[in-house]
């Protein structure tokens, strides 16, 4: 039995209930957490065709989710999984008089459980039961280069506004009146304009 509390595998890819992340090969990516608790419930019933009803009454808590409802989040596990993996099919959907979908995929999940109770052995299984670390930054120091940078940019285009503003009411006061002694007239007959036939 697959403890869902714990990390399990699905094929070849790690699933971390606890931080709603799955890992295969040093790739790790969050998932949304009714999309956890859906990959729990299909490794739980490994090899069991599960009903929309199942999926409603256990999932959802509700008899009032729609079949469509149900089949985009089906969709949307079918593309996370293919993600990491596109050549296998793990999620089939039943026809027939029992509908539904049944997860293909071999369900497995390491013995933590070793009788061991050394320092190192410990240290050993708190070790495979982490997720692979990925290379971020605090949340507050991200908010921080936003506003910072978000501030920068505000700053930056208050200046260019403002010099827009300079030139353009430079150019109002500073407009001369048109010197007319300057001007060529367009016909030889002043006072008149000049007609194509004349």
């Amino acid at each position: 039995m697959i403890d869902t509390q714990q990390p399990f595998n699905i094929a070849n890819i790690t699933i971390y209930p606890k931080t709603d992340e799955m890992s295969c090969d040093g790739t790790t990516i969050e998932i949304k957490s009714m999309a956890m608790k859906m990959i729990c419930f299909f490794a739980s019933h490994h090899d069991e065709v599960i009903t929309r009803d199942n999926l409603r009454a256990s999932i959802w808590q509700n008899s009032n989710a729609s079949d469509h409802t149900i089949n985009n989040h089906i969709y949307s596990l079918r593309q996370i999984f293919a993600k990491f993996d596109d050549q296998t099919k793990f999620f089939h959907t039943v026809t027939g008089s029992k509908s539904g979908y049944r997860l293909l995929a071999e369900v497995t999940q390491e013995n933590v459980d070793t009788g061991d109770n050394s320092d190192d052995a410990l240290l050993a299984k708190i070790n495979t039961n982490l997720p692979p670390q990925r290379n971020t930054e605090k949340p507050s120091s991200l908010i921080i280069q936003k506003v910072t940078s978000l501030s920068y940019l505000m700053k930056l285009l208050l200046l260019v506004g403002v010099v827009l503003i300079f030139l353009l009411s430079l150019r109002l006061f500073t407009n001369e009146e048109p010197k007319y002694d300057s001007l060529s007239s367009l016909t030889a007959m002043i006072g008149r304009e000049q007609n194509p036939k004349n």
